[in-house]
């Protein structure tokens, strides 16, 4: 059984009685965030110069920022929608796979930034939610 990263954060809270959400970013961040990460996976936004684009237009030079811009800016909702479109039709079509493939990929790269632990986090919910032996 996999736990998600949530899950996991949840167990770890302390004494204090902290609430998850002043830990975790919004769910909404999270998913934005993933589904950053699967584009990427899919190179749907390539990694050019210290740079991720999409079409040709430069989304930033950070992965978490680029989540929180895709989740706040109205600039950037035709960008989310399309990108949210792409992994969604990923996830219903038979491409589990390729998918697992590509998410493993995207772990192992080292042509650009190292992975936060948070995004190590992410990517390994991603890679038990499509792993082809669930």
């Amino acid at each position: 059984m996999c736990l998600t990263t949530y899950d996991k954060v949840g167990d770890r809270i302390d004494s204090n009685n902290r609430n998850l959400d002043d830990i975790l970013p919004t769910q909404e961040f999270h998913e934005a965030w993933q589904i950053l990460l699967i584009a990427i996976a899919l190179q749907v936004v390539t990694y050019s110069s210290n740079k991720y684009l999409f079409n040709n237009q430069t989304l930033g030079t950070t992965r978490r920022a680029i989540a929180e811009t895709l989740t706040r800016e109205y600039t950037q909702q035709q960008v989310y929608d399309y990108l949210k479109e792409i992994t969604e039709n990923a996830r219903t079509r038979s491409d589990v796979e390729i998918m697992y493939e590509s998410l493993t990929k995207l772990e192992q790269r080292q042509d650009w930034e190292v992975l936060e632990s948070s995004e190590q986090n992410l990517i390994s919910d991603l890679l038990c939610a499509y792993n082809p032996l669930n």
